[in-house]
């Protein structure tokens, strides 16, 4: 449904995200309708511009970022900016991940990914929430 209204032609929902083997295949596999929207909408487009792959990453990544604010921050009547952060973070997560996963093997990235996901989401929600409760009871 979500590419059927997004425009898109594909209208696969889920894969295989939890055997990524770097952050960024985990993104795209992640949340695949959004990927395509952010990758057709503004990464291709910045491109096709003549900007380089880096400034076109670095230009989702903070479009991301502002959203994943919006969609967070909003409800919890808060805005410190964790969640852009935590967007702009993936960019050198993602060097990274990719260099152990080349240089070290699939399984090795994927453990990265996962310890990312497992130590970096539960410190947000726990800031996340942490900012809330001080603008709600200052």
């Amino acid at each position: 449904m979500m590419g059927l209204l997004g425009g898109t032609a594909d209208i696969t929902l889920a894969t295989d995200w939890y055997n990524a083997e770097n952050i960024t295949i985990f993104w795209t596999k992640w949340n695949y309708q959004v990927h395509i929207w952010l990758k057709e909408t503004f990464f291709l487009p910045l491109i096709e511009m003549g900007y380089s792959k880096k400034f076109a990453s670095l230009a989702v990544g903070i479009i991301s970022g502002i959203l994943h604010e919006y969609l967070l921050s909003v409800p919890c009547r808060s805005s410190f900016g964790l969640p852009t952060m935590a967007m702009l973070a993936q960019i050198p997560l993602a060097s990274i991940t990719t260099y152990v996963h080349r240089n070290f093997g699939g399984k090795y990235g994927n453990i990265l990914v996962w310890m990312s996901l497992v130590i970096g989401h539960p410190i947000s929600a726990v800031a996340m929430y942490y900012s809330y409760v001080k603008s709600e009871h200052p």
